[in-house]
C-alpha cells in the first residue's frame, strides 16, 4: 500500500487507503478500553481513538473509522493536535473531513519505545470540536505512554512464542534423529556382544589368559556403550509424557509401586510411613524420581545391610520428599555437578563404573514439575536429597 505524505510546515501528513492491519500481537480487548478510556478523558461522545504506525498504516480503529478512505496521522515524534480540522487549509481535500465521518478535531501522542524514539502514534479523532485542557492532555499523554508499553510487551511475548515454538520444532527433530541413531548404534553393538559370547565359547581354549580379557573387555565395553545410549534415550523422555494436569496419589501405594518395580534385596530394608496420607502432583514423575532415587541408593551403597528412609512432609504451598540412605555419601563430585548429565557420564567413564544417569533425569522431572531438589551428604551419615515441589 503506497503512501501519499504531504509536507506541512516541516512536518509530515501521512495517507493511506485499503484495508487497515491488525497484527496478532494485539490483544483486542486492551485497546478497546484504552480508546473508550481517551473517549472519558475527551469528555466528547464523537470522539474515536485508534494506533497508527509510523508509516500511516493502522494497526487498530474503532468502528466508525472507514477503512476505504484515507487515515490521516501527524509524524510521531511529537505530540500533535488539530482543533478544527474544516478551517485548515492542509485537510480541503481530505475524505475523512469532506465526507463521512467529517471529522473536525485530530490528536495524535506518540507511543515512545523504552530507548527512545516512537514506534506508533495513538490518534483521536472527533466530529465535534474539541478544546484540550492541560489535564486532558496530560492524561492522553499518559495513555499513549500506557498503550505504548503495552504494545512493546505484546511485541517481546509474540518474539518469545515463536522461538518456543521453533524450539518445540527442533526438539521433535532432536528427539526424532536421537530415536533413529539409538536403534542403528544398538544393533551393532548388540552384535557385537554376541560375538564375544561366541568367541569366548568356541575359541577361549585356544586363547591365553590375556588374550580371553581382551574378549571380557570387548564385551564390556559394547555393554556399557548399548547402556549409555539406552540411559541417554530415556533422558530424552524424561518429561515428554508429562502434562499439567496433576494426579491425588496416595504416597503409601506411590512407596510401595516403587519397590515392587525395583524388586528390592534382601539385604536393604525401606522405611517409609504407611497412611492414607495424598499429595497432587504428577503422578508418572513421582514415580520415576523415586526409581532413579532409590535405585541409586541401592547401587552405590557399600554397606552389609542397607537402610533407606522415605518421608513426606507437606507445607502450605508445597510438599517436602526426602530420600536417606546410609551409603558412603557422595565424594569425588561437587554437589551441585552430581546432576550434570555430562559430567556423570564422563567421571563414571573414566573411572569403569556402571553407566546410570537417574539423578540426571531426576533433576529434569523435578524442575518439569517446578520444584528444587538438594543434596545433604557426608561419609558418616549417608546422603539424603531432598525434593520440594509446589502444590
Amino acid at each position: 500500500m503506497e503512501l501519499a505524505p504531504v509536507q506541512t510546515s516541516g512536518k509530515e501528513i501521512l495517507r493511506t487507503g485499503g484495508e487497515f492491519h491488525f497484527p496478532r500481537i494485539i490483544d483486542e480487548a486492551f485497546f478497546e478500553h484504552a480508546f473508550i478510556l481517551a473517549a472519558q478523558i475527551l469528555d466528547n461522545p464523537s470522539a474515536l481513538a485508534g494506533i497508527i504506525d509510523t508509516h500511516g498504516k493502522c494497526f487498530k480503529v474503532q468502528e466508525g473509522i472507514p477503512a476505504v478512505n484515507d487515515v490521516f496521522a501527524f509524524a510521531v515524534d511529537e505530540m500533535q493536535v488539530v482543533s478544527n480540522l474544516a478551517k485548515d487549509k492542509r485537510f480541503n481535500y481530505n475524505s475523512l473531513v469532506t465526507g463521512a465521518p467529517n471529522f473536525v478535531f485530530y490528536a495524535g501522542f506518540p507511543m515512545l519505545h523504552q530507548n527512545g524514539g516512537a514506534h506508533c502514534t495513538f490518534c483521536i479523532w472527533a466530529t465535534q470540536p474539541v478544546k484540550l485542557s492541560d489535564a486532558q492532555t496530560k492524561a492522553l499523554q499518559s495513555l499513549a505512554g500506557i498503550v505504548g508499553e503495552h504494545y512493546e510487551q505484546a511485541k517481546k511475548t509474540a518474539w518469545q512464542h515463536q522461538k518456543i515454538e521453533e524450539l518445540k520444532v527442533a526438539n521433535a527433530e532432536l528427539d526424532s534423529f536421537a530415536g533413529i541413531a539409538a536403534h542403528d548404534l544398538k544393533s551393532p553393538l548388540n552384535a557385537i556382544i554376541s560375538l564375544t559370547h561366541l568367541l569366548k565359547n568356541n575359541y577361549g581354549n585356544a586363547l591365553d589368559e590375556e588374550g580371553n580379557e581382551y574378549i571380557s573387555f570387548l564385551g564390556m565395553a559394547a555393554s556399557n556403550l548399548t547402556e549409555l545410549i539406552s540411559g541417554i534415550q530415556k533422558y530424552s523422555r524424561s518429561t515428554q509424557v508429562l502434562s499439567e494436569q496433576k494426579d491425588m496419589i496416595n504416597f503409601t501405594d506411590l512407596v510401595e509401586e516403587v519397590t515392587m518395580l525395583l524388586e528390592i534385596p534382601a539385604n536393604v530394608s525401606i522405611q517409609y510411613e504407611k497412611n492414607e496420607r495424598k499429595i497432587s502432583s504428577s503422578h508418572i514423575a513421582l514415580k520415576q524420581i523415586l526409581l532413579n532415587l532409590v535405585d541409586n541408593a541401592i547401587r552405590y551403597n557399600d554397606k552389609e545391610q542397607i537402610k533407606i528412609e522415605i518421608t513426606l512432609e507437606e507445607e502450605k504451598s508445597s510438599y517436602t520428599i526426602s530420600v536417606k540412605d546410609n551409603g558412603p555419601g557422595i565424594t569425588g563430585y561437587s554437589k551441585d555437578k552430581v546432576f550434570d548429565l555430562f559430567k556423570t557420564l564422563q567421571k563414571k567413564i573414566k573411572e569403569k563404573k556402571d553407566i546410570t544417569i537417574g539423578l540426571a533425569i531426576v533433576k529434569k522431572l523435578v524442575e518439569k514439575l517446578k520444584g528444587a531438589i538438594h543434596i545433604q551428604s557426608d561419609e558418616a551419615t549417608g546422603t539424603t536429597f531432598i525434593i520440594t515441589i509446589p502444590k
